[in-house]
């Protein structure tokens, strides 16, 4: 990493500009004279793509930089809907293409923050950074829309879709720390996650469509999500996102063999790994569920007719029926969040009942 303001990094750059020629550019607001200057409000960072294979069994062999850049973009295609959900800063992310015979750089995909959501996902994460000091546990929760737009082949025309969503962001105060304290310290990790929600897509033709309560497509995040898996990892139609430690490949989370005890874990990861499943994560599904039942905002009044339709219910209703982890698809590793979600949930007004006895439609799970 270079610094423009050390002296030492600026001379090191001012003997190969071809470092960041790259990135002086119109599009980016780099000036040719940077280094001159000494100054750039922003990070620039580089990935090199290697031109020729090497020893080490690198997944692209033999190594083609097209074939690596085409499958680097149909990644960021697959997760595109949702690689903004849970990060802390950044808003949008934007992928040009530029060949030696072009003038100019081709936008090819652009992910978004929606325009109408975009203020209050800014003040809930400055909201949620800020309460850090507070020692207190806190949980925001908040809908945002992702707008993902691509750029048709061979052509200039744009198509986007928007991705509506909702989220929780759940961090552990010290009083619930106590018992990880020790593994807080030595691992250098955060009690910090989140769910989100997929609750429709809707395309420039107004149509919408739904998630299928009986295709589970919930995938792991730690900030960013895990490489795809396969099939879905947890069984459950939300993402769930925290600080989990990871083994060496950097694509599971650790966690005890099947036939491990839970209560008799002394490594350190596994039993970090799972605080954050029986602590953290179940009181983010349920405020989740909790602000389903009762936030405004997040369906607007346009779409609320339409969803009414689709699901011949409470639209409400229908998008709690999905967070709710069905039994028979949710994987063993992640029935300690199953059981512990339905066993905090039991006692909210989170269950539609329509029924003219009660002067409203949510109820608890065992009233009369």
């Amino acid at each position: 990493m270079w610094i423009l303001v050390d002296e030492v990094d600026k001379a090191e750059l001012l003997n190969c500009r071809q470092q960041v020629q790259p990135f002086c550019h119109d599009l980016f607001g780099v000036p040719e004279d940077i280094l001159e200057r000494g100054y750039y409000n922003g990070t620039l960072f580089r990935f090199p793509l290697r031109n020729t294979s090497h020893d080490r069994g690198h997944p692209w062999i033999p190594c083609c930089p097209e074939k690596i850049r085409t499958q680097l973009f149909e990644t960021l295609g697959a997760e595109a809907d949702s690689v903004l959900l849970f990060l802390n800063h950044v808003e949008r992310v934007e992928l040009y293409v530029k060949s030696e015979a072009d003038c100019h750089a081709r936008l090819v995909r652009r992910i978004s923050i929606g325009s109408r959501s975009l203020p209050v996902v800014q003040q809930r994460r400055k909201e949620f950074q800020e309460g850090w000091n507070s020692g207190r546990s806190t949980v925001l929760c908040f809908p945002v829309t992702i707008q993902v737009s691509r750029c048709v082949a061979d052509t200039d025309a744009i198509q986007t879709e928007e991705h509506s969503w909702v989220v929780s962001l759940c961090r552990i105060g010290n009083d619930e720390q106590r018992n990880v304290e020790e593994i807080i310290s030595s691992l250098k990790v955060l009690p910090t996650g989140g769910v989100a929600l997929p609750l429709y897509v809707s395309s420039e033709s107004g149509d919408l469509k739904l998630p299928l309560n009986d295709q589970p497509n919930g995938q792991v995040f730690s900030f960013l999500r895990l490489p795809l898996a396969d099939q879905n990892p947890t069984g459950l139609h939300a993402h769930v996102h925290a600080y989990f430690v990871l083994d060496h490949s950097r694509r599971n989370l650790k966690w005890p063999s099947a036939t491990h005890d839970l209560s008799g874990v002394t490594d350190a990861a596994h039993r970090w790994n799972i605080f954050l499943k029986r602590v953290l994560l179940p009181q983010a599904m349920v405020a989740l569920a909790e602000f389903i039942t009762t936030a405004q905002g997040i369906v607007d009044d346009e779409k609320s007719q339409t969803l009414t339709s689709l699901t011949f219910t409470n639209y409400r209703a229908y998008f709690l029926s999905v967070l709710m982890p069905n039994p028979s698809h949710v994987s063993s590793q992640w029935k300690v969040l199953e059981e512990l979600f339905y066993q905090k949930i039991s006692d909210k007004e989170v269950f539609f009942h329509s029924c003219e006895q009660h002067e409203h439609n949510w109820v608890k799970a065992f009233d009369d």
